[in-house]
């Protein structure tokens, strides 16, 4: 069976099938773009999860998907507003930094990505608001094999913050 990240087919492990694990919807709060989104122009949004390596291709093995939730202005008029700020990198920093001595073998992947946008939206009714978006987040997987991967020591550590105020 295939699996991901691990570094010789001689200790591969089972990856976790579709839906096994329960994780929790996430909020990704498109406000900032209202700006951009109110153009009149058909806009596509996608969530994508790209690797480590220098191309960023993953496996076809992520499903993802969303629900867009839109708050009306009780104004028939049109919402406009101004992005102020947008710091983004299109991808994430990553390091990957392997280690062997003997039949001991380390290998340590990194990454950390920071984004910040501000904009101020006008609702149609006339209403300003002033929208931040700010998240940084911090990935490392440390994997240890010795004694002929005999002994296998995984750590995996996700850290962040997420600030956002909107509407």
């Amino acid at each position: 069976m295939p699996s991901y990240p691990q570094p010789s087919e001689f200790i591969n492990r089972p990856i976790t099938a579709y839906g096994a694990l329960d994780l929790p919807t996430y909020y990704i709060d498109v406000t900032p773009f209202v700006p951009i989104l109110t153009d009149g122009k058909p806009h596509i949004i996608t969530i994508d999860v790209t690797s480590a390596e220098a191309d960023h291709n993953i496996l076809q093995n992520w499903y993802l998907s969303g629900n867009l939730q839109v708050y009306l202005d009780q104004s028939s008029k049109p919402t406009s507003g101004k992005i102020l700020r947008y710091e983004a990198e299109p991808f994430s920093r990553t390091t990957t930094i392997g280690r062997a001595s003997g039949s001991d073998v380390i290998v340590t992947v990194s990454a950390t990505r920071k984004i910040y946008i501000e904009s101020t939206v006008i609702g149609g009714s006339g209403h300003q608001e002033h929208v931040v978006f700010d998240q940084e987040l911090e990935y490392k997987n440390v994997q240890h094999y010795s004694n002929n991967a005999d002994v296998q020591v995984r750590c995996f550590t996700v850290e962040g913050m997420q600030i956002m105020n909107s509407l």
